[in-house]
Order: structure tokens, then sequence, then C-alpha cells
């Protein structure tokens, strides 16, 4: 058969080195907690292959699309911008490839046998990407390859618009698992009240071209750019798994698939090198009433210093209220608050509040909070928009 090459490295992965280390726990630290890992994605890839290879039912990925641009977030009501990643590192087509390469041969690894993976890319490089897949999987392991079709974005006068990006479906093995009942669409034409029984009172099984509107960058549920659409990711994680799988995310970004993966009762990895889109998962997550934990791979912690951010309390009937004041954290995002003792574990907030995205912070005060006398502190917590957390702790009068 024909073969497709390109300039590899030819180097190899670096060794993993230790694995990943615990910065945040939220909620029961249980098998089920779902893991936001911050780190190089092929590092933590191979660190995370002694424990998991073979276990992963799905891996849906959305790396760069070799745009030759530099991306950032912006902040409605802050009227600023953070860097969130950058997409013109590779040099070449070449040393795009070569990047996808190593990866998707790690996440080859991880799969389970009945396993498969979504790899999402648009015209600049999906052409390339299936035959580097084809390498990896194998030819006859593709199953679809999906057109997501969208309305905005894409228009010139001197060309077809770009309405569509490519999202490349292969099965690791000869089983894989498709649920057709959980992707069925209204059908498209009028059916006969003759022919009815003839058809699936649901719908059509979804085609593959999927018509969801994508809306314009910023518009989602974080602002990150990029960001997929939740009906798109949902679908993916409904026609390919079940609930309790587990499923991977290694160019995490906004969060799209964690979000989703919990939502619809997945277990997720979600891995991403930037400090910002970890904060886009915590956001998010934390307020889904969910166990999950953030990790650190091998970097540096975003940890801020204790900057005397203090409470004023105000009792009333309903309980106590807490206002944040002294050094509040500049550029906040939001905070919380929790009944704590000298060993503080995980985070099991009593209060959190973010902030709205067109305002300036969000609110400094708290709703009135029951507190059960039998702690000694209440631990507060401060996130900045770029994910900087800041603690520290508040003395609270003991009852006898």
């Amino acid at each position: 058969m024909p073969r497709f090459e390109w300039s590899r490295s030819g180097e190899p992965n670096p060794p993993p080195v230790g694995i990943p280390a615990l910065v945040e726990r939220w909620g029961s630290d249980t098998a089920e907690a779902h893991r936001v890992i911050q780190g190089e994605n092929l590092a933590v890839l191979q660190a995370l292959l002694p424990e998991l290879e073979g276990q992963v039912k799905l891996v849906c990925i959305d790396p760069p699309f070799f745009t030759g641009k530099a991306w950032s977030m912006k902040f409605p009501g802050l009227e600023t911008e953070r860097h969130a990643f950058t997409d013109s590192r590779w040099g070449s087509v070449d040393g795009f490839l070569d990047f996808l390469h190593r990866r998707l041969v790690l996440l080859h690894r991880l799969l389970a046998e009945d396993g498969s993976l979504f790899l999402h890319l648009d015209y600049r490089v999906a052409h390339y990407a299936r035959l580097v897949m084809e390498e990896v999987f194998g030819a006859d392991r593709l199953l679809n390859e999906i057109v997501w079709s969208y309305a905005s974005g894409g228009g010139s006068g001197e060309r077809f618009g770009r309405k569509h990006d490519t999202i490349l479906w292969f099965a690791k093995g000869p089983r894989h698992t498709f649920n057709a009942d959980a992707v069925r669409v209204p059908y498209r034409a009028a059916i006969a009240p003759s022919r009815r029984d003839s058809f699936h009172e649901d719908g059509m099984v979804a085609p593959d071209v999927w018509e969801i509107s994508r809306g314009r960058n910023g518009d989602g549920a974080t602002g990150y750019p990029t960001e997929k659409p939740a009906a798109l990711v949902e679908r993916m994680i409904l026609a390919a798994s079940n609930e309790g799988d587990l499923v991977l995310d290694a160019f995490g970004g906004s969060g799209s698939l964690a979000v989703a993966a919990a939502s619809l009762g997945r277990r997720c990895i979600s891995i991403d090198q930037s400090p910002l889109a970890i904060h886009c998962h915590r956001r998010q997550l934390s307020t889904m009433d969910v166990p999950f934990r953030i990790e650190l791979y091998h970097g540096d912690i975003q940890l801020g210093s204790q900057t005397g951010i203090d409470l004023r309390p105000e009792q009333g009937l309903l309980g106590t209220q807490f206002t944040l004041c002294g050094n509040v954290v500049p550029e906040l995002d939001g905070w919380a608050l929790e009944e704590v003792g000298p060993r503080s574990g995980p985070l099991k907030p009593l209060w959190l509040v973010w902030r709205e995205k067109k305002d300036r912070q969000p609110r400094m005060t708290s709703d009135p909070i029951s507190l059960t006398g039998r702690k000694p502190f209440l631990r507060i917590s401060a996130w900045t928009i770029d994910g900087t957390m800041f603690e520290n702790l508040y003395e609270l009068p003991m009852r006898d």
C-alpha cells in the first residue's frame, strides 16, 4: 500500500520522571474523582502509562490546528486578556505531524482494546493527520470521517466559505462501543402516516455530517479561545462510551470534554499545560458537585502567598455573613469559604462564588453561613483570573 513519509525528528521521548503531584482536591477523594492535570501532555501521557495502559475507553482530542497564531483569552469587564496557548511553534507541517504522531502513539497504548479516539482538526492538516492516524491505528480502523458543519465564520469573496471542521474517528481494535440510540436526530423528511411504523420514533442515527452551531469565539461557557460547543463533545461521548467509562482529553483547553463527561456520568482525565486552561476546568467543575483533583506534572505550582486577605463577619438571623477584606487579590475571579481544622483536607466549600463575565470582581459578601462551631478556622481560598490560588485562615470563636 502507499506509504506516507514526513521528516521525523527521530529523537526518543524523554523518560517520565515521577507521577503528577496533587495540588487541589475538591470533594471526596475517591477513585471516581475526575483528574485535571497541568503539564506538557507528552510527558504526562508517558507518566500515566504504568497506571492506565489499556484502560481508557475514549479519547477526544482537539489539538492546535497549525494556524500559526498565538491565542489569548479576553475577560469582559476587566478590559484585559491573558495568553492561552501558542499554535506557531512547529516551524513546518513536518514538525506538526511529528508532534501529533508522538502523542497518538501513546494515546493508542492507553486505549482499551475496545476503545476509540476522535481527532478534531480543520482544512489545514486534517488530510495529513488521517494518514498519520492510519499508520498508528491501521487503515481498517477508520470508523468515520465526520464533517462538523457550522454557519458562522469562514466567509470570503475569493472562495467558498470555510464552514466545517473534520473529526476523524478511529477504533483501536475490531470491537468498539457505538450507542446508536443515544445519538439519534430528527428525520429530515416528512414521513407519511402509513409508513411511520417502519421508522424509529426517536429519529435516525446521526449521519457523518453534524450540523451544530459553534457560536463566536469567546461566547462559550468560559470565553476560552477555540472552546467547542457542549453539543459537539456530548455527541462523541454518548456515542462511544458508557456511564462509568474513563475518557481522556490530552488538549483540555476550556474543559468542555471534562464538563460533558462529568455531566454524563463518565470519569475523565483532562490534560493541559496552560494555567489558564486549568482554571477554566476548576471554575466549571467546582459548581457541578462532582469530586475532582487538580494535579501538577513537573512545573511551577500556581500558588500565591498568604496575602493578608481577611474576613469581616456580620451575624444575622440566618447565619453569619462574611465580607472579604484586607489585602484583596488583584483581578479576583472567585473565592470560597470552608470550615477546617489545623490540618485541612480536600476543598469542600461551605460557600463559593465566581465573578460573572461582565463584572470587575465577584460578590465580596457571602450568603449567610451556618457554622458548626467545632472547627477553629475558616479557610479562605481565592483565585485570580489566570488561576493563581491564594489561601489564608480566619480564626473562629470556638463553642463550648
